[in-house]
């Protein structure tokens, strides 16, 4: 993330004077307004803050003062985050893949700790507010499991080449390695050349790895590997709790029908792709 652009969604439980207290310990003052839709306006050194009534929207460069400033605000009682801005602040703070998202304030957790409380027994999420431990819980994923066809076509790269994917973990699996391994030499060039391409991403910092020693047999027959191979993509993903990314129709209505999450492509839009990333960033290495 290369800048902060998030709006929090503001109830009637909202007290202004606790927002403005917050942004005033942080250094932040009261500025003219400048437009009719604004209720008050707040600046720091390099935040804006702005007050609409309904919402709450704040913009300025990443550090670490200002990321102080919206993790206070996430705090406050009767500021909520929605959609979109739940994944920018998610990402802001680098929570981890299967982080909790507090369905009271939307903060994202990674602990519910059982506590006392008189002569009750309660459970609270790190953000300070109490969970019920009843299901559906909200997790975070940010694992994508690419299968074979994917890697061989290099879609993760080209894809991060015009935006898709930063972020993410990319798994790969001993399993895929293995089978890699033994493609025909194109194939196995390609996919090849696309693990390099993830490897100087990871250390660039626009995607992270997962190697995944996975434990899967590899089978022995062609035969055999083409009735097990989707199944045995399917149950890492599953293991690893990841996103299937494939441009396998059947592979994708297995996908389906074992309720895994999955991206799918339609292999002809490979081209496609490719040639959008080469519009756009026609000197990229990937």
């Amino acid at each position: 993330m290369t800048a902060i652009n998030i709006t929090w969604n503001i109830s009637s439980r909202v007290i202004d004077s606790d927002v403005k207290e917050i942004l005033m310990r942080h250094g932040c003052s009261e500025i003219p307004k400048t437009t009719v839709h604004q209720k008050w306006v707040y600046k720091g050194d390099t935040l804006t803050i702005q007050n609409f009534g309904k919402t709450l929207f704040v913009q300025g460069p990443v550090s670490e003062l200002n990321k102080s400033i919206v993790a206070d605000l996430s705090k406050c009682e009767g500021l909520s985050l929605e959609g979109e801005n739940i994944a920018k602040y998610a990402h802001l703070f680098d929570f981890g893949h299967n982080a909790i998202i507090c369905r009271t304030c939307s903060h994202p957790v990674m602990l519910i700790e059982g506590k006392e409380k008189g002569l009750d027994f309660i459970f609270e999420k790190e953000c300070g507010h109490k969970s019920d431990l009843k299901p559906p819980i909200f997790m975070i994923t940010n694992r994508v499991l690419p299968d074979v066809n994917a890697l061989v076509g290099g879609l993760i790269s080209k894809g991060l080449s015009i935006g898709l994917f930063t972020g993410f973990e990319i798994v790969i699996p001993s399993f895929v390695i293995t089978v890699i391994d033994k493609l025909g030499k194109r194939e196995k060039e390609m996919s090849t050349r696309e693990l390099e391409c993830l490897r100087k991403l990871a250390e660039s910092g626009k995607i992270s790895i997962f190697m995944c020693k996975d434990g899967e047999p590899i089978p022995t027959t062609r035969e055999e590997f083409d009735m097990k191979e989707d199944q045995i993509i399917l149950n890492i993903a599953k293991l690893t709790n990841s996103i299937l990314f494939t441009t396998d129709n059947v592979m994708k209505e297995r996908a389906m029908l074992q309720k895994r999450p999955t991206i799918y492509m339609h292999p002809q839009y490979s081209k496609h792709l490719k040639m959008v990333a080469d519009l756009r960033n026609p000197k990229r290495e990937c």
